[in-house]
């Protein structure tokens, strides 16, 4: 998997990544991502307050993987992968302020304590915990 090299897509068109298993001063993998960026950064903006959720196709390469969970971690929302194979896929989930919640309350677990947690939970909110 590519370490990005940059936080940021800033005003450049183009990201780059250390190549896996690169030696310091080795590979780095420059991609032009701006397109695809701004695409994607509208359609999570959509997302944002809809408590729903955008799958993303399952042909992306890692490289845009990688740009999708940067830009949604920007915007607060989760991404998670899903499926198996070819069919694996991520999906960006607006689940507000239940991740920061389940945190918080996972954190107050003691040890050899347990907690139930409410049945009711959204499709998106059961896939966060499980």
């Amino acid at each position: 998997e590519a370490q990005s090299a940059k936080g940021s897509f800033g005003r450049s068109a183009t990201m780059a990544f250390l190549k896996p298993g690169a030696a310091v001063g080795g590979a780095v993998l420059v991609c032009h991502l701006r397109l695809f960026a701004d695409a994607t950064n509208e359609q999570l903006n959509k997302l944002q307050g809809s408590n729903g959720s955008l799958e993303f196709p399952s042909t992306l390469s890692e490289i845009q993987r990688v740009v999708v969970h940067v830009l949604a971690a920007t915007k607060g929302l989760t991404t998670l992968s899903e499926g198996t194979g070819a069919a694996r896929r991520l999906v960006a989930y607006d689940t507000g302020t239940f991740a920061q919640e389940l945190r918080r309350k996972l954190s107050d677990i003691q040890p050899g304590q347990s907690k139930v947690l409410s049945d009711e939970f959204s499709a998106a909110q059961r896939r966060l915990v499980h």
